[in-house]
Order: structure tokens, then C-alpha cells, then sequence
């Protein structure tokens, strides 16, 4: 990567659309599953550590585009416990990248901070060697108080491992004394996960044609619109992003109505809980009490989580292990729930819906018109 901010920048026609797509939804945070630079460089007859340093530039240009349509933060499947099992000069090799990559990144921090751009990192960072450890805790550190843009890098990373480590630190919680098991709740296990405190992805969308999730925040996405892209990672386009946000702003009214209808059938369930508290109190009954908690913190110390965040110790930012570490600040709006509403309705465009769809294809008939007189 010859840098993370490249010199390109979008076309005219573009920056139409971008300034279109604007007038509806943008999705204020975007999960990647960047799939498809090994086939890319089998494709092309090259190294595949060619094929991973593609995928790397890609990664800069998606980035750059986010910013210009006016998405708050992105979400990267950087490197998963799974890779792990792939050979071992290619896990060296990526290891190298990273390394590089880090350190360009470290080069880059005035460009970060005139961007506002703050890294954050979860995962089994303990798996990664210790010189990268080492920069990755410098990077978010450094950057932990810019607060325009988030790229969250999950690195060893995999969901299940994340929730087996939540589920784990309140174990360790309840026999601790912490918390009781009553108390355990949707929120009190979010609050667990590496990504506590993060906003849930709007979108995921996923490169290659693959159509799997490959363990990326499954815990996070119920209520995500999940858009699958053709095109292999180092060839994924502005254009696909597009098209991936106007499906998003299409589906948006449908995957609201879900979440508020989950919602409000949990609230029901809860307001059923209390009522039968109450009976039993009343009536002195036994039993378990079952409580309507929810948050407080949990330092459950699970030593096989590692999650880094900015740390404030002696005056200086270190990285830090678990739930030790100082939380974004950014509010986290986004439920983690699955829905009973069927997901497979047909999509309903409102009026002025229906006026941006259309006006959306004049604009991509116009640039194809366009392009083919002025070639």
C-alpha cells in the first residue's frame, strides 16, 4: 500500500451520484468481508501475497469512498483465527504485511489526524507476534481521541471465538460475585463482546460471490442488511458500493419495522417478567426471582480475550487486555436481537423512494450514454 489516503478521487459523474445517494439513508456504519485476493492472484497468475497487498490498496480507495458518502465508521475482516491454518509461508507473508502496513499507518498520523480518523482493534491480538502487538497498540493509541471516522480492524478474529469469551467472562463474573445469572441479559453479554461500545453494522457486504458470513459478527448483525458483491476484493468498485448502499436504502423502512417489532415484543415479555415478580413477592412464594438487569460492568478477565483500546496509565496510551480498557465513546445504538418478521418481504419504495430509484438509473443511463459517445 503506497498509502491510506490515495490521490484518486471520484468522477464526475461519481460525484453525482454520491451527492444523490445522500439524499437518502447512508448507512452510518459498513461491515467488509474482504474476500477473493488468493482467486484474484490465481486469476492473474501471480503470488498470492500479491494478490493480499491488491486487496490492501483496495482497502485505502473503500475507505476514501466511505468518507465521501458520509459513513461514520467501517468494520474490516482483516485476518481470522481460521487463517491461521493456511500455509505457513502464506501466513508469514501476511504477517509481513501487516507489519508494513502498521508501520505506513504510523507514518501516516498527521493525515489521521487531519481526517479524524480513529483505528480501533479487536480480537485474539495475543495470537499475533509481538512486534505487531506492539504497533498495533501504538496505532490506537494514538489515534483514540479522533472522532469523525472509526475503522474497526478485527484481526484473529472469528464470532464464535468473541462470544465464547463473553459467555466466558460472565462466567467468571457470576462466580466472582459480580453478577448474578438471573442479571445475564442481551445487553449485559453485548457489553462483553470485543465490540462493546461499537455502533452495529447498517450493512455488511461481502466480495467474491460467496454467499456466507465466514464467522464475522454474527452476534452484531441480526438486524443488518447483508449485500453480496460479485467481483473479487482487489477489483471491488465505487460502483458496487453503490449499488450495495441503494439496495441497503431500499430494504432500510423494512429491517426499522423489524427491530421495533422485536422491540416491542421484548419489552411485552419483560413487563410480564416484572408482573410475575411481583405476584411472587406478593404472595411470598418461592422459587428464583428472575431480575430485569442489564448493564453494569463486567471484569470477567478472560485471558484468552484480547481486545486493545486506548488506555490512559501514568499519563501515557497503552494498549490493554479485556474489559480493562477505555471504551469509545461513541453511543451504541444498534440492537443485537433476531427477528421474528419475515425477511423475506418485497421491498416498498415510498414516493420519494421511488423518484431516487428512478432518478438513480437516468443518472447511470446518462454516464453509460456518455461514456460510449466519448470514448
Amino acid at each position: 500500500m503506497s498509502s491510506f489516503f490515495p490521490d484518486t478521487k471520484p468522477s464526475l459523474v461519481e460525484r453525482l451520484i454520491i451527492r444523490l445517494l445522500r439524499q437518502g439513508q447512508i448507512p452510518a456504519h459498513i461491515g467488509f468481508i474482504m474476500d477473493g485476493n488468493r482467486r484474484y492472484a490465481r486469476q492473474r497468475q501471480v503470488e498470492k501475497l500479491i494478490g493480499h497487498s491488491r486487496g490492501f490498496d483496495k482497502l485505502a480507495e473503500t475507505l476514501g469512498w466511505c468518507r465521501d458518502l458520509g459513513v461514520r465508521q467501517a468494520t474490516i475482516y482483516a485476518f481470522s483465527i481460521e487463517n491461521f491454518k493456511r500455509p505457513p509461508d502464506e501466513v508469514a507473508g501476511l504477517m509481513n504485511l501487516f507489519r508494513r502496513q502498521f508501520e505506513k499507518l504510523i507514518e501516516e498520523f498527521p493525515k489521521f489526524d487531519a481526517f479524524q480518523i480513529c483505528v480501533r482493534v479487536y480480537g485474539r491480538v495475543d495470537m499475533l507476534p509481538a512486534d505487531v502487538q506492539a504497533s498495533v497498540a501504538k496505532v490506537v493509541a494514538r489515534t483514540a481521541k479522533n472522532d469523525r471516522f472509526y475503522l474497526n480492524v478485527a484481526l484473529a478474529y472469528t464470532s464464535r471465538a468473541e462470544i465464547c469469551s463473553a459467555i466466558g467472562e460472565l462466567k467468571q463474573a457470576v462466580e466472582g460475585g459480580q453478577l448474578k445469572a438471573e442479571e445475564i441479559t442481551e445487553e449485559t453479554l453485548s457489553g462483553a463482546m470485543y465490540s462493546a461500545g461499537l455502533r452495529d453494522p447498517d450493512i455488511l457486504i461481502r466480495t467474491s460471490g460467496e454467499i456466507r458470513l465466514s464467522d464475522f459478527l454474527l452476534w452484531q448483525s441480526a438486524f443488518s442488511y447483508i449485500f453480496f458483491a460479485r467481483e473479487l476484493w482487489p477489483d471491488f468498485s465505487i460502483w458496487s458500493l453503490f449499488v450495495g448502499i441503494l439496495h441497503y436504502q431500499v430494504q432500510a423502512g423494512v429491517i426499522a419495522r423489524a427491530r421495533e417489532h422485536y422491540q416491542a415484543q421484548l419489552e411485552r415479555l419483560q413487563a410480564k417478567k416484572r408482573e410475575r415478580q411481583h405476584h411472587l413477592l406478593q404472595n411470598g412464594s418461592g422459587g428464583s426471582i428472575m431480575c430485569n438487569g442489564g448493564g453494569g460492568k463486567v471484569d470477567g478477565g478472560n485471558r484468552n480475550r484480547m481486545v486493545v483500546y486506548p488506555v490512559k496509565q501514568n499519563g501515557l496510551y497503552r494498549g490493554e487486555r479485556g474489559e480493562n480498557g477505555h471504551r469509545p465513546q461513541e453511543n451504541h445504538t444498534g440492537e443485537n436481537a433476531s427477528s421474528t418478521e419475515s425477511q423475506h418481504r418485497q421491498p416498498r419504495l415510498s414516493g420519494g423512494g421511488q423518484l431516487l430509484f428512478a432518478a438513480f438509473l437516468l443518472l447511470i443511463i446518462f454516464a453509460v450514454v456518455s461514456s460510449a459517445l466519448f470514448a
